[in-house]
């Protein structure tokens, strides 16, 4: 529903600037719990923690005018390369989300976690790999695998602090199998 997407989307310039900066450097953030109001949680403009889906669209976007940008410096750029890489990245998203929700359902999960939750949180890779691609305009192959490797960890990270809270609750015993 519209009103669903809405909420993904409430965000302001403060609230992309701290994500962003989130996201780079998430071991400097302590407080990892999403805040709650009469039962729902708060909009993302109002709280750094909740999932957006305003920044993982920006950066799929920008992924793929970075991609082609980069291919196009190495003088291997063709007009159809654009529709590939978007369709390509698109599938593989696609296919992604579902191994997740297939992976909550085996392994019989209660979350809370919704699947625009989880669209999100895959979505934030998009902003790594742009610096990445950016950084090797300027730096080449050294550049882009440093960077690469460093927002990777980053990025694991953040995902390993945002998603504890929502999939394994502090009141749940941890599994022993």
């Amino acid at each position: 529903p519209i009103s669903a997407l809405k909420y993904y989307f409430a965000v302001d310039t403060n609230y992309v600037a701290t994500k962003l900066a989130l996201l780079f450097f998430p071991f400097t953030h302590k407080d990892w719990s999403v805040k709650y109001e009469q039962d729902a949680p708060l909009q993302p403009r109002f709280e750094t923690n909740a999932p957006d889906m305003y920044i993982p669209t920006m950066a799929f976007l920008t992924y793929i005018v970075s991609a082609v940008l980069v291919s196009g410096t190495q003088e291997r750029f063709t007009p159809e390369q654009l529709s590939i890489l978007a369709s390509t990245a698109l599938a593989w998203g696609v296919i992604e989300l579902i191994v997740h929700i297939v992976t909550l359902y085996v392994m019989n999960l209660e979350t809370s976690l919704s699947t625009l939750d989880l669209l999100a949180y895959c979505g934030y890779k998009y902003v790594g790999m742009n610096a990445a691609l950016l950084i090797s305009l300027l730096f080449r192959k050294f550049g882009y695998y440093l960077v690469w490797l460093y927002c990777s960890a980053s990025l694991a990270f953040f995902l390993m602090r945002s998603l504890k809270l929502r999939v394994i609750p502090q009141n749940h015993s941890p599994y022993t199998a």
